[in-house]
């Protein structure tokens, strides 16, 4: 259950290219902000596809009090660090989509919790030794060290723990593979979005989550953990893994810097991550007056 119950607003708040600005970090204008919207009794959930690992540092930078949904949202945490919610791929989805990657031409990195009774997770990425030698994902994996295990076959090893698969490559390559991708199972969703990363550049990467999982069902889970309705809530996000969460919101609010897609999808857009576009959405919200349309009522 989660850890704390709150009446008000939930905001669900993606990371790279939302709260974090373009060196990777957290403007202090945004954590004030945070801190404001905790204090009015707000809940706030940050919303990543980082695994837990690279998502702790962000939340140790934060006020106490957030809970985090890692793995676009396959894995839902309170703030103490315990899980609320799993989500895992079905293991023929898994084997189907790892089979469809690798006929595409693409080496398949899947996420898999170790220990899914435990309170606490640990999450395993698996590749095979094949992926160590691609440009695209080498600089990535060389960051995942303590965390890579290198078998041959991904999907078997998974063990139907599966929290998602991704890849990395150029656009126009992950392009064409999201639709054979996603008609290899109809048990999954899947992406093609620029890889937000700082110092990434051009790289985009391909995510496949479970068709039940991604963030629009973190945002729901914890939302009715909460007693919070749907309308109540604000979803802020940048990238195209924030869609779904923007549209099932109360109200989707886009950064400056989103893609079109996402700006498309919104209530209406914020300033950029440059500018604390994220602070920018919670004093809107918190304080209407002036604020732009579609922003819901104060806590």
């Amino acid at each position: 259950m989660a850890e704390q119950p709150s009446t008000g607003v939930l905001f669900t708040i993606d990371l790279d290219g939302t709260l974090l600005n373009p060196d990777g970090e957290v403007d202090g204008r945004d954590r004030s902000a945070v801190a404001t919207a905790l204090e009015a009794g707000a809940s706030v959930m940050i919303c990543t596809g980082r695994g837990q690992r690279m998502t702790a540092p962000v939340l140790d930078a934060l006020p106490a009090g957030c809970y985090a949904a890692c793995h676009n949202g396959a894995l839902v945490l309170n703030p103490s660090g315990s899980v609320l919610a799993r989500t895992y791929l079905a293991p023929v989805a898994t084997a189907t989509v790892v089979a469809a990657l690798l006929a595409a031409g693409l080496e398949p990195l899947v996420y898999v919790e170790e220990a899914p009774h435990d309170a606490c997770s640990r999450v395993r990425l698996l590749a095979r030794a094949s992926a160590l030698g691609v440009a695209e994902l080498s600089a990535y994996l060389s960051t995942k060290t303590p965390i890579l295990r290198v078998v041959d076959d991904p999907a078997a090893a998974a063990g139907g723990l599966a929290l998602g698969i991704a890849t990395f490559g150029a656009a126009a390559q992950l392009g064409a593979a999201v639709a054979p991708v996603a008609a290899a199972s109809d048990a999954v969703r899947c992406w093609s979005a620029p890889f937000r990363k700082r110092g990434a550049g051009t790289t985009y990467v391909l995510e496949v989550v479970p068709r039940e999982g991604g963030k629009a069902s973190a945002l729901r889970t914890l939302s009715a953990q909460l007693g919070i309705p749907l309308q109540s809530t604000v979803a802020i996000g940048d990238n195209i893994n924030d869609l779904e969460m923007l549209e099932a919101a109360g109200t989707g609010v886009a950064m400056a810097n989103a893609e079109d897609a996402v700006k498309a999808a919104a209530a209406w857009t914020t300033t950029d991550n440059r500018s604390a576009g994220v602070a920018a959405a919670i004093s809107a919200v918190l304080n209407p007056h002036g604020a732009p349309s579609g922003a819901p009522a104060p806590v």
